[in-house]
């Protein structure tokens, strides 16, 4: 463990954690809503510093289709997120602590282990979560190294600004296009997503948008058409991954049909210059 970033004293012991809009308020060994930040005696402690559940040698195009697709990469997570998908494919390491998986591995050999490899890749698990090892692990790379992260941006402001510093490349996870959607689904807070979109867009990153398509939650035409122009009024060249959703962790309807995966491909088009279906 580690003492965290990005918290407050409350009276009677208790803290409250401001790495993400949640902005959860933890009695005495409490855990968070992402199970990874935790009130020992009054600090705030980040549980999973340094342990690695998942890493893989990838190429970029597993993360992303439009930046440097060819290029090598070294895909790690970890465990814990804020947000509460009942769909997540990755529920096993993002709703537990799954003992089994952990490898502890300091930042410096991390950085060791890489060898020539030029991009890292924060993946699987929600990597704000991680954010105290991340920025350790950012600060030792070389400087000619690309740092990408798949995020569902659910973050404030402050420690948002301090990551992009170090950060090349985004997939951004939008989960759908309404506060009411966001509240009912992830349970999170839908604006802060989108302000910490735009602060990417704004910073000259480069960015892709995923889009899980998930039955019954967000194949409403007119809301995703509502998305696709957002995007659209961002940059109309950030590219769309349209993900078909698959029964997982509490999600047990069946995955939409191809021909609705075409369907919201042709809606995007209209919008957006690079749409691509992953299946």
């Amino acid at each position: 463990m580690k003492k965290a970033s990005f918290w407050k004293t409350l009276k009677d012991g208790r803290v409250m954690c401001l790495l993400c809009p949640n902005h959860c308020i933890l009695k005495d060994h409490q855990c968070g809503i992402c199970l990874s930040r935790a009130n020992l005696n009054g600090v705030l402690y980040t549980r999973n510093y340094g342990e690695i559940t998942i890493m893989r040698k990838d190429t970029m195009n597993q993360r992303l289709l439009y930046f440097k697709p060819d290029i090598k990469t070294i895909s790690i997570g970890s465990w814990g997120c804020n947000l509460a998908c009942s769909w997540c494919y990755n529920w096993e390491i993002s709703r537990y602590r799954p003992d089994h998986l952990i490898k502890k591995i300091s930042p410096v050999t991390l950085v060791r282990m890489l060898n020539d490899t030029k991009a890292i890749v924060f993946t699987y698990n929600e990597p704000i979560t991680w954010y105290e090892y991340i920025m350790d692990v950012c600060k030792l790379l070389p400087r000619d190294a690309d740092i990408i992260l798949n995020t569902n941006a659910y973050v404030e402001r402050e420690p948002w600004r301090e990551l992009l510093n170090y950060v090349t490349a985004l997939n951004v996870d939008l989960k759908a296009f309404s506060p009411f959607k966001y509240a009912i689904g992830p349970k999170g807070h839908f604006e802060s997503v989108l302000v910490a979109l735009e602060e990417c867009v704004k910073r000259g990153k480069h960015v892709e948008v995923t889009f899980t398509l998930i039955e019954g939650f967000n194949d409403d035409l007119e809301d995703f058409k509502k998305l696709v122009m957002y995007i659209s009024s961002l940059d109309e060249n950030i590219p769309l991954h349209i993900r078909r959703g698959y029964p997982a962790f509490k999600y047990e309807k069946g995955p939409v049909s191809l021909s609705t995966l075409k369907l919201f491909k042709t809606i995007a088009l209209k919008y957006l210059r690079r749409v691509e279906i992953v299946l």
